[in-house]
């Protein structure tokens, strides 16, 4: 292996003429990778022992240089300014700012490159004095862009094969199923690297075969020293796969793709569309056209072809031996909006939505989604132009004798658990206790209100959600469903995270005025319950803040009992802080339970509440009197929550009077003074002066009403 310093390298960079073939971010991530390995090895004198058993990528990131020189290679930039912008910003990760910008100028160098040298002599055309092209990219093929010593035409380069490593052929490859039934395994042979041009490193892609025809193309699935890589599939579709091997030269390209590849497992109907809302409405000849939008399924293994809308007349009254003829709508699986046309104005109608799939020659339907939908009455020929009298709302609910409806009753919720690559939790509660036969469906809303972390969670990751505060950042989107049921399941949860959950009853004419609102708290991703395959958690980082210091208490006495707490910030924070969570619970009463020890509370049962990062104290309001409670303080930062500091507290058995009595009158017990204020001597002589006042009104007013009767 010939060696390189780091300038040597950059320097390399700047006027090699080593070119790749292809310029797709795989191929140009992997061949960035190889140069840099390739100067971590030489320079750090790392040996492989012969073996290569250690793996090249997970010693590069542990070195301050190649580290830095394969930052760049790991991801997209938009520009060559904007790569080494991040070079100079992201101190964290770039300990080498001038190593990371050669790797910039490098990548943008390989990007506009083709594969090969120009030919030492010129023939014909090609020698020109014309400026046929600027760079390859203007040439087309294989050819490049060469000087002929007067102009730039577009000629065939030679091409030294030897110097890159061979194809990976079609026939050493193999696809094998994974337990977990929602991925596979790409294995196969390793090719020899026949020249001293670093290390061989394979890009690998995908293809899925199901989308549309103007869909369909090729996407990277990633960059590996290893000879196979686990890719995520969908269920009920066919995959190609291609390989391609690297090194710092560059690359021969991919060979012919796989055979195509399906999952055993059979796809299941989609979930049915939720969230049914109308939208604009139009009015055409006397006739209503309203608008109609929805969500699409939360779960489909397949692509949604179509969509199918249902929709009927639902009169006051309706006789029975009187059919409800039903229309129906198709609207393509890429839209979730249609227009019911020619609607009666005034009238009541039961609107239905299910989703389709297509498998092979099945139909994959989903169950329908339904609501009523009422449509306003227009305008009479004034001159309006077809425009609504009024803006229609939905009346609230009243039962016959004129009462309102409560929130619904009982509302619970059953242990979190992550499932299907979402974390949900099921709701269970009650109708509105007289008001069960009107209540046909109930609307629920679910919103994070604070979360441990700052990491956003993609679909189908196991990663916490980015914590959030009213006054401090950004309110997450709120997610509402709609249910027939007395229970629902929530959806697409994010871990260690309080949300606040809302269900409202709603009857065929409006929504009731009341939620019944309950407070869940969402497990870690390393505690969580799960059926099937085990949620991938991310690696703990050792970085995280140390607890809080010095954290006291002291009550303060009113109405109710205070405990007003302080604290300094941890010793230790890598990563600066970005604010407190705070959460307490009181402890019930337990048979059994050590007074000393520190109680465990399931985390269902916290209050918590977030701080920002300047904050060092926090009053807990209205404790229960001579309660136990566990209260615990951690410190945030943007790699997640830090250690715990943990308090038990046992406020004051106080006994507060509600109503005044004279001192002659109180019981005079040793305990009478317990837990009181003392008075001071300003305040007895006010109420001396007070009690002197009243006697010498009572007085007067006796004397004044004699003199009367006197007269």
């Amino acid at each position: 292996m010939q060696h390189r310093t780091t300038y040597q390298l950059s320097l390399l960079w700047t006027v090699t003429f080593l070119m790749p073939i292809f310029g797709d971010g795989n191929t140009i991530s992997a061949r960035c990778h190889s140069t840099c390995l390739s100067a971590h090895v030489t320079s750090s004198a790392l040996h492989t022992n012969g073996t290569g058993s250690y793996s090249l990528l997970e010693e590069c990131s542990s070195n301050i240089n190649c580290s830095s020189c394969i930052y760049p290679c790991k991801k997209s930039h938009k520009s060559l300014d904007t790569c080494k912008a991040k070079c100079q910003t992201q101190m964290e990760a770039v300990s080498a700012p001038d190593i990371c910008v050669a790797s910039c100028n490098f990548i943008k160098f390989i990007k506009n490159a083709k594969i090969g040298v120009c030919p030492s002599t010129f023939g014909g055309f090609a020698e020109a004095c014309v400026n046929e092209c600027e760079d390859d990219q203007g040439c087309n093929g294989e050819k490049k862009c060469c000087d002929n010593g007067c102009g730039r035409t577009c000629q065939v380069p030679n091409i030294r094969k030897k110097d890159y490593p061979s194809r990976v052929e079609r026939r050493w490859a193999t696809i094998t199923e994974n337990e977990d039934g929602d991925s596979a395994t790409v294995r196969w042979r390793a090719v020899p690297n026949l020249t001293d041009s670093g290390f061989v490193l394979y890009a690998v892609q995908a293809k899925n075969l199901s989308q549309t025809r103007s869909q369909v193309s090729w996407y990277d699935v990633g960059v590996t020293e290893e000879t196979e890589i686990s890719v995520p599939l969908q269920v009920g579709r066919n995959y190609e796969f291609r390989i391609a091997s690297v090194n710092e030269n560059g690359t021969l390209g991919y060979f012919r793709p796989t055979a195509e590849f399906c999952l055993s497992r059979e796809p299941e109907r989609p979930s049915p569309p939720f969230s049914i809302e109308t939208g604009p409405v139009q009015v055409i000849n006397e006739k209503i056209h309203m608008n109609l939008h929805w969500s699409p399924p939360r779960y489909s293994d397949l692509p949604i072809s179509r969509y199918r809308v249902f929709y009927s007349e639902r009169r006051a009254v309706t006789p029975s031996i009187i059919a409800v003829k039903e229309h129906r709508l198709d609207v393509p699986g890429s839209e979730t909006t249609c227009v019911l046309p020619d609607l009666l104005p005034g009238m009541k109608y039961y609107v239905q939505v299910k989703a389709i799939a297509r498998y092979h020659d099945n139909r994959l339907s989903s169950d329908r989604e339904s609501t009523y939908i009422f449509t306003p009455t227009p305008a009479s020929n004034d001159g309006t132009g077809g425009k609504l009298t009024q803006t229609y709302v939905h009346p609230e609910v009243t039962a016959p004798s004129g009462k309102m409806p409560g929130p619904p009753g009982d509302l619970t919720h059953d242990q979190p658990y992550w499932d299907n690559g979402t974390l949900k939790v099921r709701l269970r509660w009650q109708k509105p206790k007289g008001f069960e036969a009107i209540i046909e469906r109930f609307t629920i809303h679910w919103e994070a209100t604070v979360c441990s972390s700052e990491r956003g969670q993609q679909e189908g990751e196991a990663t916490s959600l980015g914590f959030l505060s009213n006054d401090i950042y950004t309110p997450y989107r709120q997610k509402a469903a709609t249910t027939h049921e007395t229970s629902f399941e929530l959806y697409g949860l994010s871990f260690d995270c309080t949300y606040e959950v809302w269900v409202r009853p709603v009857y065929d004419h409006g929504w009731g005025p009341f939620d019944a609102t309950i407070q869940i708290l969402t497990p870690p991703c390393t505690e969580v319950v799960y059926r099937g395959p085990r949620p991938t958690c991310p690696t703990p980082i050792p970085d995280i803040p140390s607890a809080p210091i010095n954290m006291s208490y002291s009550y303060v006495i009113g109405e109710t009992v205070s405990a007003n707490f302080t604290w300094a910030p941890p010793t230790r924070s890598q990563y600066p802080l970005s604010g407190y969570r705070i959460y307490w619970a009181q402890v019930k009463p337990s048979s059994g339970l050590p007074e000393a020890a520190l109680p465990t509370i399931e985390r269902e049962e916290f209050t918590s509440t977030l701080l920002r990062e300047t904050r060092r104290w926090y009053v807990i309001r209205n404790l229960t009197a001579g309660a136990r409670y566990v209260v615990k303080l951690q410190a945030l930062s943007s790699i997640g929550g830090g250690a715990n500091v943990a308090v038990d507290i046992q406020t004051p058995d106080i006994k507060i009077q509600v109503n005044p009595v004279l001192p002659s009158e109180k019981a005079q017990t040793p305990d009478s003074n317990l837990n009181q204020e003392p008075v001071s001597p300003q305040e007895n002589c006010a109420a001396e002066r007070l009690v002197g006042s009243f006697l010498f009104l009572t007085i007067l007013s006796i004397l004044c009403t004699c003199h009367v009767i006197q007269r």
